[in-house]
């Protein structure tokens, strides 16, 4: 997304690409309110919004009881819902438009070696002793970043207790526009529909550990809610223990940090995607001024909005965490889902409290 962005914007940018090839993955799927206009100015919209799947609401549950919903469609925002769609999709969207407005300029199967950053600008050394050099260096390197890591920035990895099943099942009678949160006395299990007529399950699984197999997830499933997804349908498992993991600054010199090198937090919510997407577009205004100070400017309102999402994602996991009293939670719910709160609860899940934000 950056570089399509720093192209539209006459910015002159090259993307060294590690992975040979593109990850088959689902991955990560909801596309939020405030990033969807990002990908209208990318010029993909309209084909994400096909590719996707477009939802206007959530179900609140309590266990199998429903209590409410949240309308989406109410906030004041462009694009008033969310899009799922597989994170394999979406990426080769932004690589067919990238490749239509730089060609050449995706560079696959290189990876970054060494680095030297001087008054002249960051270079860049790789495997094959070639050197790439720019004015700016901006690291989307994950987070494990070893740019990072070379330019001594600090940052504190907190993993949390909890760990997640996931899966992706035929979607055989679910509502298309609707994702489902149940919570359960046993552990939070939430639920999306995506594309291609599928649905990512998400439950909290304790401190589990292995792969899980999809007639356990479906059983799970089953037993907490009394929906039963059709294991030989799942096409994807996986488990997860969500972390936290903010660098200490996201400018050193000339480097500049992204994504998950600058931010990692816990996926539920969808909060940690979109903080890149944001974060593409944050940087692609910034470096129509590249001086160091505007830059300066720029990376710290990214972090704190990192800090704000890190702290949301945390509050949406310890509501989803196993519970013993039903009325208490039943009591969080309906307060959530009034008339005088909801706004702001809607705000919260689908990061459009990150848009009102003061820009500097």
């Amino acid at each position: 997304m950056l570089g399509i962005l720093c192209a539209l914007r006459g910015i002159h940018a090259v993307i060294l690409e590690k992975r040979a090839d593109a990850v088959t993955h689902s991955r990560s799927i909801g596309i939020h309110s405030p990033s969807l206009p990002i990908f209208e100015e990318a010029g993909i919209i309209e084909a994400l919004i096909a590719a996707g799947n477009r939802i206007d609401r959530g179900s609140a549950y309590l266990e199998n009881e429903y209590i409410g919903d949240m309308d989406f469609s109410k906030q004041s925002a462009p694009y008033p819902f969310i899009i799922t769609c597989s994170q394999t999709t979406t990426e080769k969207m932004l690589e067919k438009r990238f490749s239509a407005l730089a060609p050449g300029s995706l560079m696959r199967g290189y990876s970054a070696e060494t680095l030297s950053v001087n008054d002249s600008g960051c270079h860049v050394f790789t495997h094959d002793n070639r050197t790439f050099s720019a004015p700016w260096l901006l690291a989307c390197d994950g987070k494990n970043s070893r740019i990072r890591e070379w330019c001594g920035i600090e940052s504190r990895n907190h993993t949390y207790p909890d760990t997640y099943m996931m899966g992706d099942f035929h979607d055989g009678n679910g509502t298309r526009n609707t994702a489902d949160v149940h919570l359960c006395r046993a552990g939070l299990v939430e639920s999306f529909p995506h594309g291609n007529n599928m649905r990512r399950w998400v439950i909290h699984s304790g401190g589990r550990q292995g792969s899980p197999a999809p007639e356990l997830i479906a059983r799970t499933v089953h037993e907490r809610t009394g929906r039963q997804p059709a294991p030989r349908t799942c096409t994807m498992t996986s488990l997860f223990q969500p972390s936290r993991n903010i660098a200490s600054t996201f400018i050193q010199g000339r480097v500049l940090l992204a994504g998950d090198a600058a931010h990692e937090i816990s996926p539920i919510g969808g909060q940690g995607m979109n903080l890149g997407w944001l974060d593409a577009s944050a940087l692609a205004d910034a470096l129509m001024t590249p001086d160091y100070n505007t830059l300066y400017r720029c990376a710290e309102r990214r972090r704190i909005l990192a800090i704000k999402a890190a702290r949301q994602a945390e509050r949406n996991m310890s509501l989803g965490r196993p519970f013993r009293s039903l009325t208490t939670r039943k009591l969080i719910l309906m307060a959530m889902l009034s008339r005088p709160l909801t706004p702001y609860f809607i705000s919260r899940f689908s990061m459009q409290y990150l848009n009102d934000f003061p820009k500097r």
